[in-house]
């Protein structure tokens, strides 16, 4: 995917999947970072605790969803 491209061909929601450390008692989080005009989230980001200190993917997941 390029990083200059204007949106992704045929999907409906654009998810990226990232697994961070999180503070405090916050397992995992998502927040929508775009919606559509009518209110619904076509882009957003979540996020999961590792299960351990050495499993931490540095790498970023992007899923796309169509219908």
């Amino acid at each position: 995917m390029d990083g200059n491209a204007e949106g992704v061909e045929d999907a409906d929601l654009v998810l990226l999947v990232t697994t961070r450390p999180t503070t405090g008692n916050t397992l995992a989080w998502a927040v929508a970072c775009e919606r559509d005009q009518w209110g619904r989230a076509i882009a957003g980001k979540t996020n999961g605790q590792p299960l351990s200190d050495k499993f931490v993917f540095t790498d970023i997941i992007l899923l796309k969803f169509c219908c």
